[in-house]
């Protein structure tokens, strides 16, 4: 549907006038890993199917008015339950990334105790 992404590296960033750039007014009402996660969850995009129209140029690409993009519905919990989801889901990734670097660990191992095997610098033996 498009990309609905946060600003985490830098302070400032600078796009293209395509996008559409907002922030949220409040950090009592709003929790910011939160909305990273909801909007990276795909939840807006039967909302946004309703407001996009196609490009002028026929490009393919839809577009989205600003003020469509503001007045869509959006339903979260209180911002402390949004902390508490949001701190689940980072542990969550947190553990995927761990998982996913030693799995690639693990393949390079086989890997070099293949590569081994075949050059018969290490034998099985079976007891």
């Amino acid at each position: 549907m498009g990309a609905i992404k946060r600003l985490n590296r830098y302070e400032k960033g600078v796009v293209t006038t395509l996008y559409i750039c907002f922030r949220l007014k409040s950090h009592q009402f709003a929790n910011g890993d939160f909305f990273e996660f909801y909007f990276d969850s795909g939840l807006m995009n039967y909302g946004l199917t309703q407001i996009a129209h196609e490009g002028g140029r026929a490009h393919g690409l839809l577009n989205v008015k600003p003020a469509d993009f503001m007045h869509l519905q959006v339903t979260v919990p209180a911002v402390d339950e949004q902390e508490a989801i949001a701190a689940v889901l980072t542990r969550a990734n947190e553990e995927i990334t761990a998982l996913e670097s030693d799995l690639a660990r693990l393949r390079q191992e086989k890997k070099a105790l293949m590569q081994q095997l075949l050059t018969g610098k290490r034998r099985v033996t079976v007891d």
